[in-house]
């Protein structure tokens, strides 16, 4: 098949969106568009064009990650779409190809998404690196067993809008950060048009976004922003939690009983939560909270080097191992990993024997630290001595898992 690549021209935007549309079968109103024209970055987006109309989108945002012990430059991949009526012609293997050169150019050592369909990205090279979970909490069994005291502890809260919501909120997420692997920078119009958007033709039966923030001692610690659905009216209340963020456990306890507590609601859901969240040990009947396990991050290590001596390891010691990548050969070949007795790594090519076998797939599974070796050499994903692999459990898991708040 004969197309052409090129760089989307602002005024294109409708175009992009149009041709987004037809993949995701979904139908983007004028205000959806302006919220695509505040965050987009047109450099970073690459087109196919057949005859005059767009027929594949690729684009990415410049992104820092949190990694264990730090953070990264990160390619973010995002709106990677094929219309219907060109599917399997090779536009977006070709798009992909020519991104991963380019991203690692500018510096972004890793590229991460979230995968619409996850059997697309493993032939790219992409592992998942991260988990959310879906609660969901009915209000007959949403008891604590301990109460949690907002007097005693010196915790108040407070119900914001938008513009002091936007003042306050970004500071206690960057302390989040800084704390957890897997989480992604935002830029104010991140903030602004996506985090907090709130689109009315896209509430359906649902309130506007509900913004509280929580103090401690006088101290911003948390937030929790939230809706409301009344399916049958009042007394049939749903609260659906759009992100719950503390500075540390007390916070994310103190939100979770704020928001399980309140007046005339029948059931609690939360689309996106971290998998070791609160919650779960809160509740006098942890087994009545139904919770579903969900892929969020996929992870691509574009500079082996320099993505592995960027994050912190759990454990000293010295790994060589094989990498194969397929789609991106460069990287193919052997490495070096000598991590001190502080974690800190450092990873260098080099012509010794390997010890244990990766693929760009299993790296990138491994590099946020959620995903332990053994689950993957009893899939079979991976390969290696018995001690090369409990040394490289030890090495890349880290004691927070990995959790993005987000997708993009």
């Amino acid at each position: 098949m004969s197309f052409q690549k090129q760089t989307l021209q602002p005024e294109e935007t409708p175009r992009l969106m149009r041709a987004i549309g037809h993949a995701f079968g979904v139908w983007y109103e004028e205000a959806d568009l302006e919220q695509v024209r505040q965050m987009l970055e047109p450099t970073r987006f690459r087109v196919a064009v057949d005859d005059g109309e767009i027929i594949g989108t690729f684009g990415s945002y410049e992104l820092q990650l949190s990694v264990p012990g730090g953070r990264v430059a990160a390619s973010g991949v995002s709106m990677v779409t094929v219309v219907p009526t060109h599917r399997r012609r090779g536009v977006l293997t070709d798009l992909m190809r020519e991104h991963f050169p380019i991203a690692k150019e500018r510096g972004e050592i890793v590229a991460v998404l979230w995968a619409s369909e996850s059997h697309i990205y493993h032939r790219f090279g992409f592992g998942i690196g991260s988990f959310r979970d879906h609660v969901r909490i009915e209000k007959r069994v949403s008891r604590l067993e301990k109460r949690i005291d907002f007097q005693t502890d010196n915790l108040s809260l407070k119900f914001v809008d938008k513009a002091e919501a936007l003042r306050r909120f970004p500071a206690i997420y960057e302390r989040c950060f800084q704390t957890r692997p897997g989480f992604v920078s935002r830029t104010p119009a991140w903030w602004e048009w996506r985090i907090l958007g709130d689109l009315a033709h896209k509430r359906g039966s649902a309130t506007p976004y509900r913004h509280v923030i929580l103090q401690r001692d006088g101290e911003d610690v948390g937030y929790v922003v939230f809706v409301n659905k009344n399916p049958h009216g009042i007394g049939s209340m749903e609260v659906h939690i759009i992100e719950l963020m503390g500075i540390d456990g007390a916070a994310e306890r103190a939100l979770w009983a704020f928001v399980l507590d309140l007046d005339l609601s029948n059931r609690l859901e939360a689309s996106n939560q971290p998998i070791d969240a609160p919650v779960y040990w809160m509740l006098a009947e942890p087994r009545r909270m139904e919770r579903t396990r969900l892929d969020t991050l996929w992870v691509k290590v574009l500079a082996v080097e320099g993505a592995l001596s960027s994050r912190r390891y759990a454990y000293p010691g010295r790994l060589v191992f094989s990498l194969e990548d397929e789609f991106f050969a460069e990287n193919s070949g052997c490495y070096e990993l000598l991590i001190d007795e502080l974690g800190v790594g450092r990873c260098q090519r080099t012509d010794q024997p390997a010890t244990i076998a990766l693929t760009s797939r299993t790296l990138g599974s491994l590099y946020l630290g959620s995903v332990c070796v053994w689950e993957l050499s009893q899939a079979g994903m991976l390969h290696g001595e018995d001690e090369a692999l409990r040394l490289a459990d030890q090495m890349f898991r880290w004691r927070v898992p990995a959790y993005c708040p987000h997708i993009f």
